[in-house]
């Protein structure tokens, strides 16, 4: 290798060196993940949303009881997938809103055990990441989107 070829591949590894460490010098990097500055690390959340479906039971006295709907009725077997449908849903307006809603009352109507439950509800909840995982899980703000009425099949 020539002095000149030492020279380019000295000066390529310093900047790739300079450019990973870098980040770590910014004003206001604070991350207990050495050289990340992916935001998940270093961006404070005080609120974290969430796009969800509810079921409603409502038992003779009339007092409403929410349930987790399971993933199956939302038109996937894995959790975080039937969250990616929700989501979609919620950001595809209105009609692919009741679409969903509507799909997912017909499949609780149909179901042996779920086929109790009296409404669907898509609502959009904030929570506070750090009283949630404190104990308080209960959302800090819900707005409703949508809902169904879960019609019983004749």
């Amino acid at each position: 290798m020539t002095v000149c070829q030492k020279c380019v591949v000295s000066i390529l590894s310093s900047l790739m060196i300079v450019s990973v460490l870098l980040p770590g010098f910014w004003p206001g990097y604070s991350d207990s993940f050495p050289l990340s500055n992916y935001p998940m690390f270093t961006t404070p959340r005080s609120q974290v949303r969430i796009d969800r479906m509810i079921g409603v039971l409502v038992d003779e006295k009339g007092i409403e009881e929410e349930i987790t709907i399971p993933s199956e009725f939302i038109g996937a077997f894995e959790v975080m997938q039937a969250a990616s449908i929700i989501r979609s849903a919620v950001r595809g307006g209105r009609e692919t809103q009741r679409k969903l809603c509507r799909s997912v009352a017909e499949n609780a109507a149909n179901s042996v055990e779920y086929s109790e439950m009296s409404k669907v509800l898509l609502v959009k909840e904030f929570y506070s990441p750090v009283q949630y995982f404190t104990g308080d899980s209960k959302p800090l703000q819900r707005i409703p989107i949508d809902y169904c009425a879960v019609r019983k099949p004749n």
